[in-house]
């Protein structure tokens, strides 16, 4: 229900910043739909599971934040050390900076200590034994 009111707004919103913004009214509209279903959300949660508790995400967000900046500047070097020559090239290139930030996430989020980060690397574990 939350997520087709969500559609909704967005296509209002998307009419409406248009005639202000252009394209970029495309894309304010669709962060201000995401932070109402945010909150719309969080909201139906707290209320249907209110012993929930989100003590501790802060932090693993504040290190979340701190290694995709990391990774920006990694990919930013990337692409300015190997400027765009062809189709193939960027292909490979882009290839190689996927590679490369998956692997840098993982490290970086093992070295601060991401919560998250050992449990899901379990599951994803066991998910791929299983076939």
């Amino acid at each position: 229900m939350i997520a087709a009111w969500m559609v909704g707004l967005n296509i209002v919103l998307n009419f409406i910043l248009m005639q202000f913004m252009q394209h970029r009214g495309l894309a304010f509209a669709t962060t201000i739909t995401a932070m109402v279903n945010f909150f719309a959300l969080l909201i139906l949660i707290r209320k249907s599971m209110p012993k929930l508790s989100f003590e501790g995400i802060l932090p693993n967000i504040l290190k979340s934040v701190l290694i995709c900046g990391i990774l920006y500047l990694i990919c930013i070097g990337i692409k300015l050390a190997f400027p765009d020559a062809g189709l193939i090239q960027i292909i490979i290139r882009d290839a190689i900076i996927v590679i490369l930030s998956l692997l840098t996430f993982y490290g970086l989020g093992m070295v601060v200590k991401l919560d998250y980060l050992h449990e899901a690397t379990l599951s994803l574990w066991k998910k791929f034994r299983r076939k």
